[in-house]
């Protein structure tokens, strides 16, 4: 079976983009040794439960995930890097209360931008970032909308899962999240580098 024409480009713009290293780099160049994920109270076994809870409905483990020992050593003794090294090795987590009724927002895709979409979200599945589930099972459905901007003059399209609709039920509305800021690389690396 040959593939469909957009499958066939976005195997050959795959093809061509050269592997990126930067993060591999960047781990080595900062890491603190014996820092591990106990050093931030995140017992390794509850890592390994994280990653095979991910791979048990179907979804890929992030390569971030899979590195959280090595985050460990490269974020340690940053400010805030106790919530962000436990969230990357086993999942960030907020409180989320149901909504009083079951809600579903229609999409609000242009008909000329729905086989575009439906082609990016079948390939997010295909690559484990996107699982499928049953109606049944969550408390609502939220939109999906695209975004249209113009990068090097093409246009460029974003799935956009629009969790702010309907007032008042949306996931947004039902959700509590700590507020947190974090340190910019720049802060970072003169951080790192300061006697």
């Amino acid at each position: 079976m040959e593939p469909a024409d957009g499958q066939e480009e976005a195997a050959r713009k795959k093809a061509r983009k050269p592997e990126r290293t930067w993060t591999a780099k960047f781990l080595a160049l900062f890491t603190a040794v014996g820092v591990s994920l106990a050093s931030y109270g995140v017992p390794e076994a509850d890592h390994r439960q994280y990653l095979r809870d991910v791979e048990a409905v179907g979804a890929l483990v992030s390569p971030l995930t899979l590195r959280a020992d090595r985050w460990a050593q490269a974020a340690w003794e940053l400010p805030g890097a106790e919530a962000v090294v436990r969230g990357i090795a086993t999942g960030f987590s907020w409180q989320q209360a149901e909504p009083e009724e079951f809600f579903r927002v229609e999409n609000y895709v242009p008909p000329e931008h729905e086989e575009k979409v439906e082609m990016k979200l079948q390939e997010e599945e295909a690559a484990g970032r996107m699982v499928r589930t049953d109606v049944e099972s969550v408390p609502g459905v939220s939109a999906l909308g695209i975004v249209l901007r113009v990068v090097d003059g093409k246009v460029k399209e974003r799935i956009v899962h629009d969790l702010s609709r309907p007032v008042g039920l949306s996931v947004n509305d039902n959700c509590e999240i700590d507020k947190r800021r974090f340190q910019s690389v720049e802060e970072a690396l003169l951080t790192w580098c300061s006697p």
